[in-house]
């Protein structure tokens, strides 16, 4: 039999002589520990983010300030531009205007005959082509060309009635409009009709031609209408009599009350404002050629101005020279001159007054220096003799100023070295007696 092993117990029975068997630890638990933060600090980090919320507001409300303030400066720089643009195009008109009615206009070369206004007041179609310049049509006065464009315009809305008043409905365009908007033509008896209104119709037969100057216009929003619908339909009761194609003339009988009509949809809307955009920046760039050439003739011009200003001066200046020599010469011719001199009676006169008031000046400045000399050469002596009389009652004997003399008194500004610091400069040496004087009665 094999012997049993016997384990070792993990826990010695002896306490004191054997220590335990090591046990490794195999994880570990680390739990943070609940920080407890006080209310102060609480309160602070509260404030500092309400601070940072408030300054992000602020710089918030100030980017959108700034934002709506650069919008509305653009807006009145758009603004102001257009002015600028609507005053110069204005200008140019007038110029243009002014050129064209002016007397040189006529003697240009031949420009493209747009006009039509004849001699016999007909409608002209618009000729694109380069005509000669004709005399004839140039002298007819603005009362003319005002009343030919007065009967183009009354031509053309005529036109426009008629045209309005003979558009045919087709069968597909029947369903787009309710029966409520049919206009509806009756007998002479007053049959009321599914329209708000009522209308007198007249029926003019195929032979007669009607008056132009009969024709009514309609009300400003009866013709809204019509461009609107751009179709009419007529609707018959069993009671109507059938009309003939004839010309149709309406007697203005409109109601107070504005018709409802359905509108229709208008598709060539974004066409329309693309050419308006097309059409405006084409008319905004010619106005800008237009002043810009304006202004550069007013540059040219006001270059050539300053150039003739500047001619008339310098003619001036030498027509002043030209006058003044003259006049000098004409004086010496009138005036006698000393032939030696070349100086008139006058000249000799004035030249001999200013030597003597020379002479007096030079006079008296000298007579001042030589008394300010003298003045000093006093003052100088009063002080040696003071400032003797003193060191010899208390027997002392002072040092040379300067190395020109063997003792103070025998030192001299007239008769020191150019070099000295007393070389005519009696006021020094008058400064440094004084201190000496002072010193001596101190001590």
């Amino acid at each position: 039999m094999q012997a049993r092993k016997i384990s070792k117990p993990v826990i010695s029975s002896d306490v004191m002589g054997n220590r335990n068997v090591e046990i490794r630890a195999v994880g570990a638990w680390v739990q943070p520990e609940m920080t407890m933060s006080s209310e102060g600090v609480i309160a602070a980090q509260e404030a500092e983010a309400r601070m940072r919320r408030l300054h992000l507001e602020k710089e918030e409300r100030l980017r959108k300030f700034k934002d709506d303030v650069k919008a509305r400066v653009r807006i009145m720089e758009t603004v102001r531009r257009q002015q600028e643009l609507a005053k110069s195009y204005q200008a140019t008109e007038q110029e243009c205007k002014v050129l064209k009615q002016s007397a040189f206009s006529e003697n240009l070369m031949p420009r493209k005959d747009s006009c039509t206004h004849r001699r016999n007041h007909a409608l002209v179609a618009n000729s694109q082509k380069y005509v000669p310049q004709q005399a004839e049509e140039l002298k007819y006065n603005d009362k003319g060309f005002k009343d030919h464009s007065k009967q183009v315009h009354t031509f053309t809305s005529q036109a426009r009635g008629r045209l309005v008043s003979k558009q045919i409905v087709g069968d597909s365009f029947s369903s787009d409009y309710n029966q409520e908007d049919s206009w509806k033509i009756h007998i002479s008896q007053n049959v009321p009709s599914k329209m708000s209104d009522e209308k007198d119709v007249i029926i003019i037969p195929n032979g007669e031609e009607e008056d132009d100057d009969d024709i009514e216009e309609c009300p400003p929003e009866d013709n809204m209408a019509f461009t609107r619908a751009k179709t009419v339909q007529f609707d018959l009761e069993s009671n109507e009599v059938h009309v003939p194609p004839s010309r149709v003339r309406k007697k203005q009988a409109w109601n107070s009350q504005p018709r409802r009509t359905n509108k229709v949809p208008n598709i060539y809307s974004g066409v329309r404002e693309e050419e308006e955009r097309k059409q405006l920046k084409l008319q905004q760039a010619t106005y800008r050629r237009l002043f810009m050439d304006i202004e550069r003739e007013q540059v040219k011009e006001n270059i050539r101005r300053k150039d003739h200003k500047k001619k008339i001066e310098i003619l001036k200046k030498e027509k002043e020279a030209l006058r003044r020599q003259e006049e000098d010469h004409s004086h010496e011719l009138l005036e006698p001159r000393d032939p030696l001199t070349g100086e008139s009676s006058m000249e000799s006169l004035q030249r001999e007054i200013e030597e003597h008031q020379y002479i007096r000046e030079v006079m008296r400045e000298n007579k001042y220096k030589i008394q300010k000399v003298k003045e000093m050469e006093r003052f100088l002596e009063a002080l040696k003799h003071q400032l003797k009389d003193k060191m010899d009652k208390k027997g002392v004997e002072l040092a040379p100023l300067c190395c020109c003399g063997t003792s103070v008194w025998d030192t001299n500004p007239e008769t020191c070295a150019n070099n000295c610091v007393f070389y005519r400069n009696p006021k020094g040496y008058a400064r440094a007696l004084q201190s000496l004087l002072v010193s001596s009665e101190i001590s």
